[in-house]
Protein backbone atom coordinates (compact mmCIF):
# COMPACT_ATOMS: atom_id res chain seq x y z
CA UNK A 1 0.00 0.00 0.00
CA UNK A 2 2.55 2.09 -0.15
CA UNK A 3 2.69 5.11 -2.81
CA UNK A 4 6.14 4.49 -4.99
CA UNK A 5 5.64 7.17 -7.55
CA UNK A 6 3.06 9.40 -8.81
CA UNK A 7 2.47 9.67 -12.94
CA UNK A 8 1.09 13.16 -13.97
CA UNK A 9 1.23 15.18 -17.41
CA UNK A 10 -1.52 14.22 -19.54
CA UNK A 11 -3.66 17.23 -20.27
CA UNK A 12 -7.09 15.43 -19.94
CA UNK A 13 -8.81 12.01 -18.65
CA UNK A 14 -6.42 9.46 -18.38
CA UNK A 15 -7.64 6.13 -20.31
CA UNK A 16 -5.50 3.17 -19.79
CA UNK A 17 -1.63 2.37 -18.19
CA UNK A 18 0.64 -0.97 -18.59
CA UNK A 19 3.25 -1.85 -17.27
CA UNK A 20 6.36 -3.53 -19.64
CA UNK A 21 7.28 -7.11 -19.45
CA UNK A 22 10.52 -5.82 -18.17
CA UNK A 23 9.18 -3.78 -15.26
CA UNK A 24 10.98 -0.62 -16.16
CA UNK A 25 8.77 1.59 -18.28
CA UNK A 26 4.85 2.33 -17.93
CA UNK A 27 2.75 3.45 -21.37
CA UNK A 28 -0.31 5.82 -20.34
CA UNK A 29 -2.86 7.18 -22.98
CA UNK A 30 -5.58 9.48 -22.81
CA UNK A 31 -8.55 11.45 -23.87
CA UNK A 32 -5.51 14.62 -25.12
CA UNK A 33 -5.57 11.85 -28.24
CA UNK A 34 -1.72 10.77 -26.80
CA UNK A 35 0.84 8.11 -25.48
CA UNK A 36 3.32 8.69 -23.12
CA UNK A 37 5.87 6.80 -21.72
CA UNK A 38 7.45 6.81 -18.26
CA UNK A 39 10.42 5.18 -16.21
CA UNK A 40 8.49 3.87 -13.04
CA UNK A 41 9.67 6.70 -11.03
CA UNK A 42 7.15 8.44 -12.92
CA UNK A 43 9.88 10.89 -15.39
CA UNK A 44 8.56 11.18 -19.05
CA UNK A 45 10.66 9.61 -21.93
CA UNK A 46 8.40 10.06 -24.76
CA UNK A 47 4.90 11.47 -25.96
CA UNK A 48 3.37 9.27 -29.08
CA UNK A 49 1.11 11.35 -30.83
CA UNK A 50 -0.92 10.56 -33.90
CA UNK A 51 -4.04 9.65 -33.08
CA UNK A 52 -6.61 12.34 -33.51
CA UNK A 53 -9.59 10.71 -30.64
CA UNK A 54 -9.69 9.70 -27.41
CA UNK A 55 -6.72 6.51 -27.19
CA UNK A 56 -8.65 4.17 -24.77
CA UNK A 57 -6.12 1.56 -24.42
CA UNK A 58 -2.33 1.00 -24.66
CA UNK A 59 -0.17 -2.36 -24.39
CA UNK A 60 3.16 -3.14 -24.42
CA UNK A 61 4.01 -6.86 -26.37
CA UNK A 62 4.60 -9.68 -24.93
CA UNK A 63 8.63 -9.03 -25.93
CA UNK A 64 8.70 -5.50 -24.79
CA UNK A 65 9.33 -4.27 -28.45
CA UNK A 66 6.13 -2.57 -29.11
CA UNK A 67 2.90 -0.86 -28.15
CA UNK A 68 -0.37 -1.12 -29.29
CA UNK A 69 -2.59 1.51 -29.11
CA UNK A 70 -6.64 2.18 -29.91
CA UNK A 71 -8.74 4.89 -30.50
CA UNK A 72 -12.05 6.55 -31.07
CA UNK A 73 -10.70 7.68 -34.60
CA UNK A 74 -10.89 4.20 -36.63
CA UNK A 75 -7.51 3.20 -36.19
CA UNK A 76 -5.69 1.13 -33.71
CA UNK A 77 -1.85 1.86 -34.19
CA UNK A 78 1.75 -0.55 -33.82
CA UNK A 79 4.05 1.95 -32.05
CA UNK A 80 8.10 1.18 -31.35
CA UNK A 81 9.10 2.15 -28.09
CA UNK A 82 10.82 5.29 -29.48
CA UNK A 83 7.22 7.07 -30.28
CA UNK A 84 7.56 6.02 -33.56
CA UNK A 85 4.63 4.59 -35.84
CA UNK A 86 5.05 1.16 -37.16
CA UNK A 87 1.84 0.15 -38.91
CA UNK A 88 -1.80 2.18 -38.82
CA UNK A 89 -4.24 -0.80 -38.73
CA UNK A 90 -7.44 1.25 -39.98
CA UNK A 91 -11.09 -0.03 -40.12
CA UNK A 92 -12.99 0.05 -43.68
CA UNK A 93 -16.33 -0.42 -44.03
CA UNK A 94 -18.47 -0.95 -47.20
CA UNK A 95 -20.54 2.22 -45.65
CA UNK A 96 -18.56 5.30 -46.33
CA UNK A 97 -19.84 7.24 -43.78
CA UNK A 98 -19.35 4.77 -40.66
CA UNK A 99 -16.07 5.71 -38.56
CA UNK A 100 -15.60 2.76 -36.09
CA UNK A 101 -14.47 3.28 -32.04
CA UNK A 102 -11.54 0.81 -31.28
CA UNK A 103 -12.26 0.38 -27.81
CA UNK A 104 -9.48 -2.09 -26.91
CA UNK A 105 -6.47 -3.82 -28.91
CA UNK A 106 -4.32 -6.37 -27.66
CA UNK A 107 -1.19 -8.67 -29.00
CA UNK A 108 -1.39 -12.03 -28.99
CA UNK A 109 1.25 -14.23 -26.40
CA UNK A 110 3.58 -14.66 -29.65
CA UNK A 111 3.49 -11.27 -30.87
CA UNK A 112 2.32 -12.53 -34.46
CA UNK A 113 -1.70 -11.15 -34.12
CA UNK A 114 -3.41 -8.15 -32.92
CA UNK A 115 -7.07 -8.18 -31.89
CA UNK A 116 -9.22 -4.82 -31.80
CA UNK A 117 -12.73 -4.82 -30.19
CA UNK A 118 -14.33 -1.81 -33.42
CA UNK A 119 -17.73 -0.65 -32.99
CA UNK A 120 -19.14 2.00 -35.58
CA UNK A 121 -20.53 4.74 -34.29
CA UNK A 122 -23.76 4.00 -36.34
CA UNK A 123 -24.78 1.35 -34.05
CA UNK A 124 -25.02 -1.17 -36.95
CA UNK A 125 -21.62 -3.28 -36.97
CA UNK A 126 -19.92 -4.73 -33.58
CA UNK A 127 -16.91 -6.90 -34.15
CA UNK A 128 -13.67 -8.27 -32.96
CA UNK A 129 -11.05 -8.08 -35.63
CA UNK A 130 -7.88 -10.31 -36.25
CA UNK A 131 -4.86 -8.68 -37.90
CA UNK A 132 -1.40 -9.92 -38.44
CA UNK A 133 1.22 -7.70 -37.20
CA UNK A 134 2.08 -6.94 -40.71
CA UNK A 135 -1.28 -4.91 -40.96
CA UNK A 136 -3.15 -7.55 -43.10
CA UNK A 137 -7.17 -8.26 -41.59
CA UNK A 138 -7.22 -11.98 -41.43
CA UNK A 139 -11.14 -12.75 -39.63
CA UNK A 140 -13.76 -10.73 -38.46
CA UNK A 141 -15.59 -12.05 -35.63
CA UNK A 142 -19.85 -11.55 -34.95
CA UNK A 143 -22.68 -11.76 -33.17
CA UNK A 144 -22.97 -8.63 -30.36
CA UNK A 145 -25.50 -6.76 -30.90
CA UNK A 146 -24.31 -3.91 -28.78
CA UNK A 147 -20.62 -2.05 -27.97
CA UNK A 148 -18.08 -4.66 -27.48
CA UNK A 149 -15.92 -3.34 -24.13
CA UNK A 150 -13.20 -5.76 -25.13
CA UNK A 151 -11.49 -8.62 -26.47
CA UNK A 152 -8.76 -10.90 -25.26
CA UNK A 153 -6.24 -13.87 -26.02
CA UNK A 154 -6.46 -17.18 -24.57
CA UNK A 155 -3.01 -18.25 -22.81
CA UNK A 156 -1.82 -20.28 -25.50
CA UNK A 157 -3.47 -18.22 -28.10
CA UNK A 158 -5.48 -21.11 -29.79
CA UNK A 159 -8.96 -18.47 -28.94
CA UNK A 160 -10.32 -14.78 -28.46
CA UNK A 161 -12.96 -13.92 -25.74
CA UNK A 162 -15.34 -10.73 -26.68
CA UNK A 163 -17.52 -8.66 -23.78
CA UNK A 164 -20.15 -6.80 -24.67
CA UNK A 165 -22.61 -4.30 -23.53
CA UNK A 166 -25.25 -6.54 -24.46
CA UNK A 167 -24.64 -8.83 -21.50
CA UNK A 168 -22.91 -11.32 -23.54
CA UNK A 169 -19.73 -12.96 -23.74
CA UNK A 170 -18.44 -15.19 -26.85
CA UNK A 171 -15.73 -17.46 -27.12
CA UNK A 172 -14.15 -17.94 -30.73
CA UNK A 173 -11.46 -20.34 -32.62
CA UNK A 174 -9.08 -18.09 -34.21
CA UNK A 175 -10.55 -19.29 -37.95
CA UNK A 176 -13.80 -17.32 -36.44
CA UNK A 177 -15.74 -19.92 -35.46
CA UNK A 178 -18.03 -19.58 -32.48
CA UNK A 179 -17.33 -21.95 -29.57
CA UNK A 180 -18.95 -20.78 -26.55
CA UNK A 181 -22.08 -17.99 -25.72
CA UNK A 182 -21.43 -17.43 -21.84
CA UNK A 183 -25.12 -15.72 -20.65
CA UNK A 184 -25.80 -14.99 -17.44
CA UNK A 185 -24.50 -11.84 -15.95
CA UNK A 186 -27.66 -8.74 -15.61
CA UNK A 187 -25.79 -6.08 -17.54
CA UNK A 188 -23.29 -4.33 -19.51
CA UNK A 189 -19.90 -7.19 -19.31
CA UNK A 190 -16.70 -4.87 -18.91
CA UNK A 191 -13.99 -7.36 -19.04
CA UNK A 192 -13.19 -10.92 -19.22
CA UNK A 193 -10.12 -13.07 -19.33
CA UNK A 194 -9.22 -16.28 -19.77
CA UNK A 195 -7.46 -17.79 -16.52
CA UNK A 196 -3.15 -18.02 -16.87
CA UNK A 197 -3.86 -22.01 -16.97
CA UNK A 198 -6.36 -21.60 -19.93
CA UNK A 199 -9.16 -23.71 -17.93
CA UNK A 200 -11.95 -21.44 -17.14
CA UNK A 201 -12.86 -17.20 -18.10
CA UNK A 202 -13.42 -14.85 -15.38
CA UNK A 203 -16.03 -12.08 -16.26
CA UNK A 204 -16.94 -8.51 -14.85
CA UNK A 205 -20.53 -6.95 -14.89
CA UNK A 206 -22.17 -3.82 -14.18
CA UNK A 207 -24.38 -6.19 -12.05
CA UNK A 208 -21.69 -6.18 -9.50
CA UNK A 209 -20.78 -9.56 -10.07
CA UNK A 210 -17.09 -11.24 -10.50
CA UNK A 211 -18.15 -14.44 -12.76
CA UNK A 212 -15.82 -17.53 -13.54
CA UNK A 213 -16.83 -19.77 -16.04
CA UNK A 214 -15.47 -23.21 -17.33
Amino acid sequence: GKLLAEVSGHKAILWAADISPDGKHIITAGSDCNLMLWTMDGKPEATFRGHDWDVYSAKFSPDGKMILSSSGDNTARLWNTNGKIIKVLEICEDNRFSQSIVSQAVFSPDCKYVLMAANDRLNINHRARLWDISGKELVTFGGHKEFINSVAFSPDGSQIITSSRDKIVRVFGLSGRLEKVLKGHDSNVWSSQFLPDNQGIITVGDDRTIRTWT
